[in-house]
């Protein structure tokens, strides 16, 4: 009896580190998304699509007041390549949360999708098949975290 109770115990136990655990690779997805996010709202052209989004939804003004700030100066890359690597990085702590008591060759291939239709789609930009500018440092951002 108590030997039973003991291993309910450990899988509850074991369940609950299992909880937390993605619990914590969630909340990890949503800072990557997160930090991506601020990096456009913060350092790139209002003229992005986003920014009439802001408009529609009354917050305009003060995405200009925190782009009014004083910000430290970032490079072109961390500008325009790392918010990609972040976002890909955040898509797959979440399917690796969504996966996580399937991890089989379909839910690997079910993962690799986007990476997949992303870097295709940057190396389509190239040939001016997508529009965009094609960078090569967005390939390496896109699968660093892949």
């Amino acid at each position: 009896m108590l030997i039973s109770q003991i291993k309910i115990s450990m899988k509850i136990g074991l369940t609950n580190s299992l909880n937390l655990s993605r619990i914590a690779i969630l909340i990890i997805a949503v800072l990557f998304f997160i930090a991506g996010g601020l990096i456009y709202v913060l350092y790139r052209s209002t003229t992005l699509h986003m920014f009439c989004w802001f408009r529609n939804m009354g917050l305009y003004q003060f995405v200009l007041q925190l782009r009014s700030m004083q910000l430290p100066t970032i490079s072109g890359w961390v500008k325009y390549s790392l918010p990609d690597g972040f976002w890909m990085t955040s898509y797959l702590l979440v399917m690796i949360t969504i996966w996580y008591r399937d991890q089989t060759k379909l839910s690997l291939k079910l993962s690799l999708l986007l990476p997949i239709f992303i870097n295709l789609s940057e190396i389509l930009q190239l040939f001016h098949v997508f529009k965009g500018t094609f960078d090569p440092v967005d390939l390496i951002c896109y699968d660093i975290p892949t």
